[in-house]
């Protein structure tokens, strides 16, 4: 997915993540998580708000997310947004 495509579709896989972390089995809870922790310079493409708010989104992840979530990847990846936007 080119950074277009990950702009328009990341806020809804995010989304997703969020509401249904706990219950569902699809790859796409982890998939944000995933994508995330692999983008190398965020600040090229996204804004100061968007980078925020995925931010926000790892750290809930990595500290809500017990047995459902990969919290190594989850918290390696706030880590990682932290330090670089």
């Amino acid at each position: 997915m080119d950074d277009k495509g990950l702009r328009f579709h990341l806020p809804a896989y995010m989304r997703f993540a969020i509401r249904h972390f706990k219950t569902s089995d699809a790859k796409s809870v982890m998939a944000a998580v995933y994508r995330l922790d692999r983008l190398d310079d965020p600040r090229r493409f996204l804004t100061f708000h968007q980078r925020a708010a995925i931010r926000r989104f790892l750290k809930f992840m990595a500290h809500n997310g017990g047995e459902f979530v990969d919290v190594v990847v989850a918290k390696k990846a706030w880590k990682k947004w932290v330090a670089n936007s």
